[in-house]
Formats: C-alpha cells, sequence, structure tokens
C-alpha cells in the first residue's frame, strides 16, 4: 500500500493532515496550530469564518484541492507553488568553466 502522503494526487490527504495539526485535541485547528507553509491556505479552508478548520471543511477543502480549485502543490516538496520564484536565465554552463579573471596584483 502507500505510505503516509501518498494518497493519489493534490489535495488527496490533505484532510488527514490538516487535522493532524489539531495540537489540543478540540476536533478543529486554528491558524497558530497549522505550519507556516499552511496558514496561507487557512481563509480558503475555514469556511464558516469561525476560526478554526474542522473536519468538514479540511475534507472540503481537499475536494477543491483535487479539482484544482485551490493552489495544488503548496506545502509539497520544495514547500513553494510552482511559479512563485521567478527564474533568471542561466548563462551557458554553469560558471565553473568560466576562466577566472586576472587579479592587477599577479
Amino acid at each position: 500500500g502507500g505510505g503516509p502522503g501518498n494518497s493519489g494526487g493534490p489535495g488527496g490527504d490533505f484532510a488527514t493532515r490538516v487535522m493532524n495539526n489539531d495540537k489540543n485535541n478540540d476536533g478543529k485547528v486554528t491558524r497558530d496550530e497549522l505550519p507556516e507553509p499552511m496558514q496561507r491556505i487557512f481563509e480558503q479552508a475555514d469556511q464558516n469564518q469561525d476560526g478554526a478548520i474542522d473536519k468538514t471543511e479540511a475534507e472540503q477543502m481537499a475536494a477543491r484541492l483535487r479539482q484544482g480549485g485551490g493552489r495544488p502543490g503548496f506545502g509539497g516538496p520544495g514547500g513553494q507553488p510552482p511559479g512563485d520564484a521567478p527564474q533568471r536565465p542561466r548563462p551557458q554552463g554553469d560558471g565553473g568553466d568560466v576562466p577566472a579573471r586576472p587579479r592587477p596584483d599577479q
């Protein structure tokens, strides 16, 4: 079988990951209980705006992520959705094949 986090696509095990952060075991997760990379989806997930995400809200958010309605990839490898950081084109080579510039004192 698949291991943790291996549930078949974006949003797959989102509800479980959110609810695993319920540090005080009250059945809901507040923004303070979430790790920082997950905090940015808090408003989207907290549908009734009570300041906490319950299991139903987490499951609804997982369904939206599976349908592509959320931001898939958050908190995944690298912790950053693709496209957030602009990439500059690299010069030919990796810089290791550029000869050293002669210093004036040589």
